[in-house]
């Protein structure tokens, strides 16, 4: 009764909180809400939930269905953005020591995302480590340079100067 046939396919029916996407949707909204409210613990906590539920990509077995790469690109999107919302509730939480490596890792793999680089010069910055943090903004400017012929947004040019100032 789970399986049925349905034209043009099939349709599998589902109990509430079976499904990992939904799941992760909703810990990744309750992560973004503690975190407004000024819980970075619980926005960690909630954030770290979600994101345990990822096994790899979504839908890798469908990758020739649209339908299934335009769902796999939106999950992969708001995947990234639960990870910078968990580095953000980290970083207020004082675990910046903990996330260089981490930050290091996601701006090696999305190295057009700033907000991850942003993440990454506060936390090196926090950790007493101004000339790495200076650095990682050099390199991120070479690349956009480079790739995109833009100069970094102006959180970052911001942030920037403030640790030029310390």
């Amino acid at each position: 009764d789970r399986l049925a046939t349905k034209p043009p396919g099939y349709l599998l029916r589902v109990t509430p909180g079976e499904l990992d996407a939904p799941r992760f949707e909703q810990f990744a909204a309750d992560g973004n809400a503690a975190l407004a409210a000024g819980d970075a613990a619980t926005a960690a906590q909630r954030l770290d939930q979600a994101l345990e539920l990822w096994r790899g990509s979504a839908f890798a077995d469908m990758d020739t269905v649209p339908s299934a790469r335009a769902a796999a690109g939106r999950l992969e999107e708001e995947r990234l953005a639960a990870l910078e919302t968990r580095t953000e509730a980290l970083l207020a939480c004082g675990r910046h020591r903990d996330l260089i490596a981490e930050l290091e890792t996601l701006t090696a793999a999305y190295p057009l995302r700033e907000r991850f680089w942003l993440q990454r010069m506060l936390a090196l910055y926090r950790a007493g480590r101004q000339a790495d943090a200076l650095r990682a903004y050099r390199d991120l400017r070479e690349i956009l340079i480079a790739d995109l012929a833009i100069e970094p947004g102006p959180e970052l040019r911001d942030m920037h100067a403030r640790i030029l100032r310390q």
